[in-house]
């Protein structure tokens, strides 16, 4: 019993040391594979003149980078992503109640990031960043009533702001989990 206890409270103090990283230097790919959250959206009939928003169940996200690391924990990609949500009501702002819809909303397109992977003395890597680029959004579901679907597809330039926290795994070098 206490041999077991001795090698679990050995194996915690290894861990985080064996999990350490350095920032990352040189080239590097990445690819991610998570879910989108859209918050709902509004819109405007044109011939009914009605407004509300749309409601979206979360759905898929995919997205994958090459980029460079400067190993001062400083790093540059290139980035391009996909991500899907399904479109499920549409609230009126009237009041005239909900309609349960189906279709969906996909966003893509490519990004350039800079980012900064910050060494907190912990087996996690906090990082930070922001990107430009430029985003479509293809929209389509199909409508009761006088028209049988709307299809659209938009693009326009976009950013983004990046924070999150990376665990590097230690049992696959250069493989890491990040939220």
């Amino acid at each position: 019993m206490k041999l077991r206890l001795i090698l679990a409270a050995a194996t915690c103090l290894v861990l985080p040391l064996a999990a350490h990283a350095q920032p990352v230097t040189g080239p590097y790919v990445s690819l991610s594979g998570g879910t989108s959250i859209a918050n709902p959206m509004g819109f405007e009939g044109y011939t009914s003149h009605n407004s509300g928003k749309l409601q979206f169940h979360n759905d898929y996200a995919a997205d994958t980078a090459i980029g460079y690391g400067f190993g001062n924990g400083f790093r540059v990609e290139l980035n391009g992503n996909f991500y899907r949500n399904t479109v499920h009501k549409m609230k009126y702002a009237s009041g005239q109640g909900d309609s349960l819809m189906n279709g969906g909303m996909n966003t893509y397109g490519p990004m350039v990031n800079v980012l900064y992977d910050m060494d907190v003395g912990l087996p996690i890597f906090p990082y930070v960043g922001a990107g430009v680029g430029y985003q479509w959004q293809k929209f389509k579901t199909p409508l009761k009533g006088a028209f049988d679907s709307v299809s659209s597809t938009r693009g326009s330039f976009a950013y983004n702001l990046i924070a999150g926290v990376s665990y590097p795994l230690p049992m696959v070098p250069g493989l890491s989990l990040t939220g």
